[in-house]
Parts: structure tokens; sequence; C-alpha cells
């Protein structure tokens, strides 16, 4: 798995959580639900820290910890 191929996941990804948060009124930031920067954000953490589990960075670690690594 790349970069390209764990990335190109993230729209439809979002649409579908989207829709989730909608049917339970969680789709509001006023309200105090998630937004879609802030979901598309979260995704996107989520997906690159199992991008690095599955090419062998481990970010427990401390010689693995870069700045690199954490951005």
């Amino acid at each position: 798995m790349c970069v390209q191929d764990a990335f190109a996941k993230c729209p439809p990804l979002c649409l579908t959580l989207k829709v989730f948060l909608q049917h339970r009124e969680l789709n509001d930031v006023y309200s105090g639900g998630i937004g879609s920067y802030a979901l598309l954000t979260m995704i996107m953490a989520v997906l690159k820290v199992r991008l690095c589990c599955i090419l062998g960075f481990h970010l427990d670690r401390p010689g693995n910890l870069t700045v690199g690594v954490t951005l």
C-alpha cells in the first residue's frame, strides 16, 4: 500500500462518515458535532498512522519518532 492508495480512500470514507454523523445529528459544528475539515483531518491522521504501521515504522519507539513521522 502506498501513500496515494491510502489517501485515495479519504473521499469515500469521509462521505460515509458524514452520512453516519448526519443520521445521529452530529454533523453541525454549532450544535456540538464534527465539521468536514475536522473529520477529514482525523481520517487523514488515522490513515497516516495505519500506513506507518504497515510500512514498519513504530511510533512508540523513540528512534522512530521524528518530526517527519509526527507531521
